[in-house]
């Protein structure tokens, strides 16, 4: 943990920046406590932190009527504080990088020269249909004919065009520069001129750019290609003036590399990029709206490479919907330019497809369920030497902490390990922590004495003014780690496992899955209890499973030749 200290006239202002480490708590309790008397306010900021071990949570909790004040910059972290009555203040960063920058774009100028020609042909073939307005210079020798728009044209719905004087320049056309001239805009037309050759070029690069850059802007994205010479680095200056967009190939996809290298030299460049993320820059900046459905596909593809996380079997009417609200939330305008955000920008990945894993929860919640795993299932493995329960999709902790009252009030808690997991780590590390809001103490007492609750919820907690605090008994069999149901592996081979209000979100193929890792995972003699919404889907999963009778949302494993 770093921590830097601040005093000014009687104010001590406290940064906490990157990760807290367990030994180093006691540094900002210290910090806190020495001289506090000396101050009239002390502010507290936390940079880079999504969560907080509990016991700084709760030393801040008992300090907070004493002159403290909070603020972080994560949207994560204020959530949870403010759940547990800390009331910090929320300083937004500026978390959208680049979306103004080409959120106007209408135009794309090409430039390359040798080596070019096969990343021209695959940049115009994966471009999708819209309203853009593609100009391409490429050096060609003047005495042979310049034959790219005959090759292009099999490639693209654009319509592509060799450029000619006073053609008006019209969007989803492409206009190539012919040879032996400098190709220009002015006022919306096409200005041909056969003035000599600049950089020893024609058509040259540094003459269309310069041009196309005094026309559109910041409406304009610049890619310079590969090849050899230096026409094309002079417009830099030009675009760069004019706030238009200079993306240049990374030279390590060039054979003829000298091109992209002199303007990287030039430090006059937005993003170096690969013909790879080249082409899916485009795709994200410039694909039509109505083209959603197969847009995210191709989206969760590139979520799945770049982060890991697969989310390409998750029910795309919920995803949508999602989204669609944080488009809303976070002033991004386009499908294009959220995508672009998400896949470049990991905080954004994190504050949208993290925030998505969460769901509302509480302890003991549907008590008929636990009622019956109490008085049907758990009774059978008493017997047993030891016991396995998999909570999956546990979110906040509720559900595993509700099964260590019950194996405690059954007197085989200490023989059970109850193995809780969820993709999103920073809602893992809540768990751990074990703290809940008070405000919601009454519903969990009520469903904790429908569930067969032997004794009182207040006996396993310790209830502070915003927020209540697990026993630390009941944490010491459960095990929290962060598991993903689409892509991670076999855990053990459990007696019970419960997953509950977590595959409504996914597509059947990813629930087959799920139900097939969910059989591997488990003991012959073992249960598969699902939430009461999963239970109508079950069907997908009685390869593997059988409905156990009279106990609805109950199921048993079959064996493998009995289907």
């Amino acid at each position: 943990m770093n921590l830097a200290v601040h005093i000014e006239n009687r104010k001590k202002t406290l940064s906490l920046m990157e990760g807290i480490l367990e030994d180093e708590d006691k540094e900002l309790i210290k910090a806190l406590k020495d001289d506090s008397t000396s101050f009239d306010e002390i502010e507290v900021t936390f940079f880079n932190l999504d969560i907080l071990p509990s016991k700084i949570i709760e030393f801040l909790s008992s300090y907070k009527e004493k002159k403290v004040k909070l603020f972080t910059l994560s949207r994560a972290l204020f959530s949870y504080l403010t759940k547990l009555g800390l009331t910090p203040i929320y300083v937004p960063r500026k978390t959208i990088s680049h979306s103004r920058e080409y959120k106007k774009a209408k135009y794309l100028a090409i430039g390359g020269s040798a080596d070019s020609s096969d990343k021209i042909f695959k940049i115009i073939e994966n471009l999708p249909v819209s309203y853009l307005t593609i100009f391409i210079v490429q050096h060609v020798c003047e005495t042979k004919e310049n034959l790219l728009g005959d090759l292009l044209r099999s490639k693209t719905h654009y319509r592509v065009l060799m450029g000619e004087n006073k053609m008006k320049v019209e969007e989803s056309t492409i206009y190539i520069a012919p040879t032996a001239h400098h190709m220009t805009v002015e006022k919306g037309y096409i200005k041909l001129t056969k003035e000599p050759p600049y950089n020893y070029a024609r058509p040259s690069i540094d003459v269309t750019f310069n041009s196309l850059a005094n026309e559109y802007k910041n409406n304009l994205i610049s890619l310079t290609l590969c090849g050899y010479g230096v026409d094309g680095i002079e417009s830099l200056k030009t675009l760069n003036q004019n706030e238009s967009m200079i993306l240049i190939e990374d030279p390590k996809d060039c054979t003829a590399d000298i091109l992209p290298k002199e303007a990287i030299s030039s430090g006059l460049y937005s993003k170096i990029l690969t013909i790879e993320e080249i082409l899916r820059f485009l795709h994200h900046t410039f694909a039509k709206e109505e083209d959603l459905e197969d847009e995210i596909d191709l989206f969760l593809e590139d979520v799945y490479k770049k982060y890991h996380y697969d989310f390409r079997n998750y029910q795309k009417s919920s995803l949508k919907r999602r989204i669609k609200n944080f488009m809303t939330n976070e002033d991004i305008l386009t499908f294009g330019e959220f995508e672009k955000e998400v896949l470049e920008n990991k905080e954004i990945f994190d504050k949208f497809f993290l925030d998505f894993t969460i769901n509302v929860t509480s302890f003991f919640r549907d008590p008929k369920m636990f009622k019956t795993l109490k008085e049907k299932i758990l009774t059978t493995l008493k017997t047993k030497s030891h016991i396995k329960i998999w909570s999956a999709g546990c979110s906040t902790g509720e559900e595993p902490y509700s099964l260590a009252i019950i194996l405690y009030e059954m007197g085989i808690l200490d023989k059970t390990y109850i193995y809780a997991t969820d993709l999103n780590g920073n809602i893992i590390k809540q768990s751990i922590n074990g703290l809940f809001p008070k405000k919601r103490l009454e519903e969990n007492i009520e469903n904790y004495i429908k569930a067969g609750g032997e004794n009182s919820f207040l006996d396993y907690i310790h209830v502070e003014k915003e927020y209540f605090k697990i026993h630390d008994f009941l944490k010491k069999r459960t095990l929290f780690f962060t598991h993903s149901l689409t892509n991670s592996g076999i855990l053990n081979e459990f007696d019970i496992i419960l997953c509950r209000n977590v595959m409504i979100y996914f597509e059947k193929p990813l629930q087959q899955r799920v139900f097939t890792l969910f059989r591997n995972s488990m003991d012959k003699d073992g249960i598969l209890i699902l939430g009461e919404s999963e239970t109508s889907m079950a069907k997908e999963g009685l390869i593997h499973f059988r409905p156990m009778t009279g106990n609805t949302g109950f199921f048993t494993p079959r064996e493998n030749n009995e289907f």
